[in-house]
């Protein structure tokens, strides 16, 4: 290397070195430019909102009602948004304590991002119907049944719109946790795609997963048979009046439901057949290792010494070859002589013993 050669060199050097410590790395530079300008724009304008509100509620006297809906959302938010991101980490663990090999750290840590940031959104989301979880809490009866399911009129003023919104984040939810994991699974070889193939635990995760999701779906299916009653579209198109009609009680109803059953008979079919294959995969480890211990106990059997004197089974211990041999000097008149002449010839033989 020439002396013309050094600064090269040394600017590599210095490179290296500020890319290693995390200085000056584009991806870490945009980043940092993005949090650092992005959060605080984003404060600024969630503040001005809150505080043109704040001040409103005040101007007209009901500076309280103000921080009660604002109680109400931050509690929605920490809630819905907690038990999301609660959830989706718990799915997360679960795949990487059942990957065959070992994931890296950087995908794991964007995961686990991925999960919390998931979480703040679907609260996001939850916020916006605060003021339907405050009617569920304050929920009443109004005395009347519907014509249709036979439910009090209040089923589908309180409860029915929180059961929508919490049908619809619950399938998200699973859909959500169902790619995590296969992501994790397919980034640790446990799940591949070009041949379809998975481990055992793998599959029975996303079984159970799947499970999830077509319950859930099901549970949606129901739902809707509820919302036809108050829905104001009519089978034909046209704006009708809130209600169902007669295509909707015969046939629509009806349809949804029986789809509500099939969808939950498949998901009990995916929790069945999981369970019929690892119970299949357990009987065949147990047969083939009793065909293992059978074929170990021949081989010994193979090698082992001829079977013992019908005398030793009787408790007769038959020690050196000479004692065979006197054994065999005794003939078959002496079996009935006396037992201290045959524990003389055979020690540690019983004194009842008969040959």
């Amino acid at each position: 290397m020439s002396l013309l050669d050094a600064p090269d060199v040394g600017r590599k050097i210095t490179e290296s070195r500020l890319q290693r410590a995390g200085i000056f790395v584009p991806r870490r530079r945009a980043a940092s430019i993005v949090v650092s300008l992005g959060v605080p724009f984003l404060a600024a304008v969630l503040g001005s909102r809150l505080l043109t509100d704040y001040l409103w509620f005040r101007e007209v006297g009901h500076a309280g009602v103000f921080w009660r809906v604002l109680e109400w959302k931050a509690g929605v938010l920490a809630g819905v948004g907690g038990a999301v991101a609660v959830c989706l980490l718990a799915t997360l663990r679960t795949a990487l304590r059942r990957a065959p090999s070992k994931v890296p750290r950087a995908p794991v840590f964007a995961g686990a991002a991925t999960c919390i940031v998931l979480g703040c959104a679907v609260g996001l989301y939850a916020m916006g119907h605060w003021q339907i979880v405050m009617l569920w809490m304050h929920r009443s009866e109004f005395g009347a049944l519907d014509p249709v399911h036979r439910r009090d009129v209040g089923f589908f003023v309180f409860t029915l719109p929180l059961l929508d919104a919490s049908a619809n984040i619950a399938l998200a939810v699973v859909v959500i946790a169902g790619a995590l994991a296969a992501a994790v699974y397919a980034l640790s070889g446990a799940l591949s795609v070009a041949p379809l193939r998975a481990t055992a635990a793998a599959g029975t995760h996303l079984a159970v997963l799947a499970a999830f999701a077509l319950a859930a779906f099901a549970g949606r299916l129901i739902l809707m048979t509820y919302s036809l009653e108050i829905s104001r579209d009519a089978s034909s198109g046209f704006r009708a009046f809130p209600g169902a009609d007669y295509v909707d009680v015969r046939v629509r109803i009806p349809a949804l439901q029986l789809l509500a059953l099939l969808t939950l008979l498949c998901a009990g079919a995916v929790v069945a057949g999981t369970w019929l294959t690892r119970a299949a995969a357990a009987a065949r480890r147990a047969r083939r290792h009793a065909a293992r211990v059978l074929a170990s106990r021949r081989g010994s059997l193979a090698g082992e010494a001829p079977h013992p004197h019908p005398c030793e089974r009787c408790g007769a211990r038959l020690g050196s070859p000479g004692e065979r041999a006197s054994m065999g000097q005794l003939g078959p008149d002496r079996a009935d002589a006396p037992a201290g002449q045959r524990n003389a010839i055979f020690p540690g033989a019983r004194p009842d013993a008969r040959c």
